[in-house]
């Protein structure tokens, strides 16, 4: 069993904009996978997502929120929607993200 270490977790050391140019996604693409998003529509039903990276809550104004971990899920959640452009199918995707997480153990 390996540990885990809770730095990687718990410490926020990005902002939206910063971990935004790390990854190469607009900050507002950013900021919906870290704090997820609500859209209102008058002729339809609204639509809402939830979070889906790491982030902590923000200390303040313009303070990082997103940790290690959720820093490098949206380097995943980017590479995944690049390849969806480029046509690579999302099962070469999880093998080459399998091998990486070999290596990074």
């Amino acid at each position: 069993m390996t540990s885990v270490d809770p730095i990687r977790f718990a410490v926020p050391l990005y902002t939206v904009a910063d971990a935004a140019r790390i990854v190469g996604v607009p900050a507002s693409t950013l900021a919906s996978w870290s704090i997820g998003y609500l859209r209102k529509f008058s002729n339809r039903p609204h639509v809402a997502g939830s979070s889906i990276i790491t982030h902590l809550p923000s200390a303040g104004l313009r303070l990082p929120t997103i940790p290690f971990v959720g820093l490098a899920e949206a380097l995943v959640l980017a590479a995944d929607e690049l390849s969806l452009e480029c046509g690579v199918p999302a099962d070469q995707l999880e093998d080459v993200l399998r091998v990486a997480s070999r290596r990074a153990a």
